[in-house]
């Protein structure tokens, strides 16, 4: 005997792509509300559940503590379609940036010359790591700027850590 998943969306599309990545591995049975969705455990008792979250009428969470009361429940896996929004803009917003770098833009700074681009492509590379980055040049150049956008770009920027930078000035004094 098969084993049964349930598989609780709103959205045919949904329903259909899951049903036949499941198809060949267990009996996958459908329901497009909450409603329906009761209806399928009480008559097939599935030993999973693919249960969207964001649904008209009742969500999946109100299904969700049911079932958490339930002597013996189903394993419950929670979907939304947020979750692969937010995965596909941030790619998105990636590409982009990867782009404008290739094109001579990386944050507020702009250079179209190639040793620029090739500098924006590279800090858009190290702002993927974990890595400490020392940047060197002469005063003026910008060093700063770069240094709070690789930051700004990094997972460093989104978390409470905070920007390090030094200068170090000669020790020449101008006289007056």
């Amino acid at each position: 005997m098969s084993q049964t998943l349930l598989v609780v969306d709103d959205e045919a599309a949904a329903r259909f792509a899951l049903k036949r990545a499941f198809a060949a591995g267990c009996s996958v049975i459908e329901a497009e509300s909450v409603e329906q969705a009761r209806r399928q455990i009480r008559k097939e008792n599935p030993e999973v559940i693919l249960l969207d979250y964001t649904m008209p009428g009742e969500d999946g969470m109100a299904l969700l503590k049911e079932l958490a009361g339930a002597g013996d429940p189903p394993a419950v896996i929670m979907m939304t379609a947020r979750a692969f929004e937010h995965v596909s803009l941030r790619r998105e917003v990636e590409n982009l940036r990867q782009r404008l770098a290739g094109e001579g833009e990386f944050g507020r700074m702009i250079g179209n010359s190639p040793a620029m681009r090739e500098l924006f492509l590279a800090a858009e590379r190290v702002a993927a790591t974990d890595l400490a980055v020392l940047i060197l040049g002469e005063s003026g150049t910008g060093k700063d700027l770069l240094a709070q956008e690789i930051h700004a770009r990094s997972g460093r920027g989104r978390a409470s850590s905070s920007l390090r930078m030094a200068a170090r000035c000669s020790s020449t004094r101008l006289a007056t």
